[in-house]
Parts: C-alpha cells; sequence; structure tokens
C-alpha cells in the first residue's frame, strides 16, 4: 500500500504541517516522520508539529496497529518523539481514539482540531504564550 503526504515549514516559526493523504503503510509512515525530523533546524529543541488526518482513511484496527507499532518501536521523530509537541486535524471517530491512546501512552493531553486552520491558530497561540499543547484544547 502506498501512502501519500506532504511535510512543509512554517516559513518563520518552529511548526511543521504533515498532511496525510488517503492512503496510508507503516514503512511509509516512519519515511514521513524521517522527513519531519529532516524539517527541524539543529538549534530547535521542539516543533509543533500539526498532523492532518483528514482527508486519510483508516479503520480503527489500522490506527490500534499503528500506535502499537510506534509505541514499541519508539520510532524517531514520531508521535512518541519529545523533539515533537503534536497537534492532530480530524472529523472521524478513528482520530479521535488515535489521539486518546497517544495521549495515553505520552501521559499528557494531545490537542485535536476539525480544521488545519483552527490547529495553526492554536499552536501560534501555544507559541506566543510560551507554551506548547500542555493543556485540554476546545475542537
Amino acid at each position: 500500500m502506498s501512502f501519500d503526504y506532504e511535510v512543509k515549514r512554517h516559513e518563520s516559526l518552529p511548526i511543521l504541517i504533515a498532511k496525510i493523504g488517503r492512503t496510508w503503510g507503516e514503512h511509509n509512515m516512519a519515511m514521513m516522520f524521517a522527513e519531519c525530523l529532516d524539517a527541524c533546524r539543529d538549534d530547535e529543541q521542539h516543533v509543533i508539529r500539526i498532523t492532518d488526518f483528514s482527508e486519510a482513511d483508516m479503520s480503527f484496527s489500522d490506527v490500534i496497529m499503528l500506535v502499537q507499532l510506534l509505541s514499541k518501536q519508539q520510532v524517531p521523530g514520531s508521535f512518541f518523539d519529545t523533539r515533537f509537541d503534536d497537534v492532530l486535524v480530524g472529523t472521524d471517530a478513528w482520530v479521535y481514539v488515535a489521539r486518546d491512546r497517544i495521549s495515553k501512552f505520552l501521559g499528557q493531553h494531545v490537542a485535536l482540531f476539525q480544521t488545519q486552520e483552527a490547529a495553526l491558530r492554536y499552536a501560534m497561540r501555544q507559541l506566543a504564550h510560551g507554551q506548547h499543547t500542555e493543556g485540554p484544547a476546545a475542537v
């Protein structure tokens, strides 16, 4: 199965936007995480990554398998890499399941928004206030 995605960096802020396409696969997911690491600057200790799943087509079992795989293997650049503060985007029920599982594993809330624009506004507010994704976010 192929995996289409795009990783963009905000022009002036430590924010990455990873937009996931309709198809995905384990091997290429690791490639996306590696690309996120490559997009970070050497002097950055923390980057906010917005991962937009609004177009992705995944099942509940896909999500459970992916989160378990990433947490067990400690994939560099993944949702479990402490260099990233993750914010998720999506409206499907499986995105909420993914957020809950990632939050539980990390022991902290991972923000979830229905649009990329709302997630970007949230990330910019977090940076403006010297915070990252420590507290709950309204959807």
